[in-house]
């Protein structure tokens, strides 16, 4: 008699949440370690996942975390332009006023 075993997406395996906390101990564990050498088969080991599996997570988590980055790096560019503008509408005001003042300074004193 043969059973019929229903096959699991490895995907759906693990939670959302394992798989960030197995990513986090890879990463905690490369930045203690001497050498990154077996740094991965051991915590994939540990958690009793395979070696690829982690490997994949890790990618996927580096690849969401430089999206990420990537968008605040707009955000930053564009608030740099903003103050890049508001400095140059600020000098230009600056020159108006040393202009002015100069000009007053004659009229009170005409030795100027």
């Amino acid at each position: 008699m043969t059973e019929n075993k229903k096959k699991i997406n490895p995907a759906l395996r693990y939670s959302d949440d394992f798989r960030q906390r197995a990513v986090d101990m890879y990463r905690q564990a490369i930045k203690t370690a001497t050498s990154s050498h077996g740094v991965r088969p051991r915590i994939a080991k540990e958690l009793g996942i395979s070696d690829v599996t982690l490997r994949d997570w890790v990618l996927k988590a580096d690849a969401k975390d430089s999206t990420i980055n990537s968008l605040s790096q707009k955000e930053t560019a564009d608030k740099i332009k903003e103050l890049e503008k508001v400095n140059a509408e600020l000098k230009r005001d600056n020159e108006i006023l040393k202009t002015a003042a100069t000009f007053f300074a004659r009229e009170l004193d005409p030795r100027i």
